[in-house]
């Protein structure tokens, strides 16, 4: 039986192995899968409160995911030396207006990279 220190830790590395541009989000239930014994773990979660605070602490929302590859998709335009337009951004992101959260917008809105309009 693997115990709760190898659990987490297998969790936070490859958690952080995964936090590249393409990844997929970080879901609950992506990083549990990630476990030799998922089906054990994901059943007996409520006897496990060290597991729950590790997820709910590493575990993305869609507004963090969306945030992030707005942000990695920033940093490549302007380490390319391209000036962001917020159409482009989104598109490079894979995102879209209709698909962006609230706290996403708001971000987007408060920022000073260019002149976000909201529709």
């Amino acid at each position: 039986m693997i115990g709760i220190e190898e659990i987490l830790k297998q969790l936070k590395v490859r958690r952080q192995a995964d936090l590249g541009f393409g990844s997929p989000r970080m879901s609950v239930a992506r990083l549990l899968r990630q476990l030799p014994n998922y089906d054990s773990i994901s059943k007996n979660i409520n006897k496990l409160p060290l597991v729950r605070m590790f997820l709910s602490r590493y575990a993305e929302s869609v507004t963090e995911y969306q945030l992030r590859r707005l942000s990695n998709t920033l940093v490549q335009m302007i380490s390319a030396q391209e000036h962001p337009k917020p159409w482009v951004l989104l598109r490079k992101s894979g995102l879209s207006e209709e698909r962006l959260t609230q706290e996403a917008r708001s971000i987007l809105l408060s920022s000073d990279l260019f002149n976000w309009k909201e529709n």
